[in-house]
């Protein structure tokens, strides 16, 4: 429910609108700072002279439950500095995101590569592919893709995706055969995007481009937030310019 996270510019403490410790973290906000700005759905605090009282703000949060940082302690307190910024997630938005680099390694194994060394980020990731994971390596993941239902599965979770309070987001990238010239490389990833191969029947490829566009056309998410919609703008992009270039190779 609470996430603190550092930034270039600024430390953020995302907090869930219905977590039940908001209303004390606004409380001591205003209580211990003074230059506090308000927007729509955030407080900026810019008291650049009180780093003790940041410090010890910062600890009272981390002392939460359901408090969660990728940073230590040590290094939160350094950068008290800079400004801080408490956000306020509403209930059907992720508190912070996650990059996930999916490889396939050959016709039976794709592999999970986490960008920051995240246990939860693991743990989320091993439930969701639970019944496909043939071995963990510290931070990496490899699944068994000639399973049945796995392609299904996967190509459902490809892109950006809520689950709990992490959105995760997946980077598909198909390992480069030392034979194929860009041209074929390209299209066989826009075959993939299709969740379909080379060599697929057009009126098949055609059918599940259908149900892609569908389900990632942008009046789905008309009413969510910016970041979600952004993605779902991409992905139905992806799948038409992948599709239209499937279709002009077929004349």
């Amino acid at each position: 429910m609470i996430f603190i996270e550092a930034y270039p510019k600024y430390i953020e403490i995302s907090v869930k609108e219905y977590c039940p410790y908001l209303h004390k973290i606004l409380n001591d906000a205003n209580k211990f700072f003074s230059s506090i700005h308000k927007l729509s759905k955030s407080l900026l605090i810019l008291d650049d002279s009180k780093q003790i009282k940041k410090r010890y703000f910062l600890n009272c949060i981390l002392y939460l439950p359901d408090s969660y940082s990728p940073c230590s302690s040590e290094k939160l307190f350094s950068l008290c500095h800079l400004p801080l910024r408490i956000k306020i997630v509403g209930k059907n938005q992720a508190v912070y995101k996650v990059c996930v680099q999916a490889r396939v390694q050959n016709a039976r194994e794709v592999k999970l590569l986490m960008e920051k060394q995240d246990y939860r980020t693991k743990r989320c990731l091993l439930q969701l592919f639970s019944g496909f994971v043939k071995s963990t390596q510290g931070f990496e993941i490899l699944l068994d893709s000639s399973k049945e239902a796995f392609w299904d599965k996967f190509m459902n979770l490809i892109e950006q995706r809520i689950v709990g309070n992490l959105l995760l987001s997946f980077d598909f990238v198909k390992r480069n055969s030392l034979f194929a010239t860009k041209e074929e490389k390209a299209m066989e990833q826009n075959y993939l995007i299709l969740d379909s191969r080379i060599g697929d029947d057009f009126s098949l490829v055609r059918k599940k481009y259908l149900k892609l566009v569908r389900k990632y056309h942008p009046d789905n998410v008309f009413s969510a937030d910016f970041e979600l919609k952004q993605t779902y703008h991409q992905k139905f992009i992806q799948v038409q310019s992948a599709f239209d270039a499937i279709r002009a190779s077929q004349f």
